[in-house]
């Protein structure tokens, strides 16, 4: 019953990012189904996280320009990415989570110009990607917009060592 709910509340909040947040001049940048990839690592709940790559990327299939399957695919690929390396990360601490989540959100834009370029190359009537100066601002602002959303998301759940409140008194000195 858990599952079923968290699931249903997920399908609403990737529903409202893709219709209400995509019209927002910085909040466009947002991509809430990476973030709750990334913060179910953090908790270690793998199918949570599976649930959230396939659900995400079917929702966000709806209002792409790509084929169907393209953010499927992307959030897939880099769950399973992202699961190999966690094993090997300590994500309890803020340096380790910090470098988990930025890692994460530069492979999610490598991930997605990779497989973009696969389907052009596959099929010519596909979109083309571009890396110009407009790809370059947008990628630094999706990271800038991402991380610091992820960063207060984890500041309010505060299931780090690092926000303990021993350590939130020394970070606010």
């Amino acid at each position: 019953m858990k599952y079923i709910f968290v699931f249903f509340i997920l399908f609403f909040v990737f529903l409202f990012q893709i219709f209400f947040l995509n019209n927002l001049p910085f909040l466009k940048y947002l991509n809430l189904a990476l973030i709750f990839i990334l913060l179910f690592f953090q908790k270690e709940e793998f199918f949570f996280g599976l649930g959230t790559a396939i659900l995400g990327g079917l929702i966000m299939d709806f209002n792409s320009l790509f084929f169907r399957g393209f953010f499927s695919l992307n959030l897939i690929l880099l769950f399973f990415i992202l699961y190999f390396l966690a094993k090997r990360m300590d994500l309890k601490h803020l340096s380790g989570l910090l470098f988990f989540s930025l890692l994460g959100f530069i492979l999610y834009q490598i991930t997605s110009l990779s497989i973009s370029y696969l389907f052009f190359f596959l099929n010519p009537k596909a979109p083309r990607p571009l890396v110009n100066s407009f790809y370059w601002s947008d990628f630094f602002c999706f990271l800038i917009v991402n991380l610091s959303f992820f960063l207060i998301l984890c500041f309010i759940y505060g299931q780090f060592k690092f926000f303990s409140k021993g350590n939130r008194r020394r970070l606010l000195l």
